[in-house]
């Protein structure tokens, strides 16, 4: 069956006040661990076209090291920048 809230207080009403907006803000947890502030929250697309012979390489060498192509890519780049 499931969990009964009757002869308790539903969890969910601890972060609900009718005290007005800001304390309504105050029992909200934070987060649960800091985001560092280098983090990238977004990524970019990027087109790339390359030689068949060039591709082949680079996925047998992402497949060597158990990484996408993709992270392979990025990689790559983070070396040469």
């Amino acid at each position: 069956m499931g969990k009964s809230f009757k002869d308790s207080l539903n969890p969910a009403l601890q972060f609900i006040s009718t005290s007005g907006p800001s304390a309504a803000r105050s029992a909200v947890p934070g987060p649960a661990r800091a985001v560092p502030v280098y983090a990238e929250t977004r990524s970019r697309r990027l087109q790339l076209l390359v030689k068949p012979s060039t591709y082949e390489r680079l996925a047998a060498r992402a497949a060597s090291e158990r990484v996408s192509v993709n992270e392979m890519i990025n990689l790559l780049l983070e070396n040469q920048i």
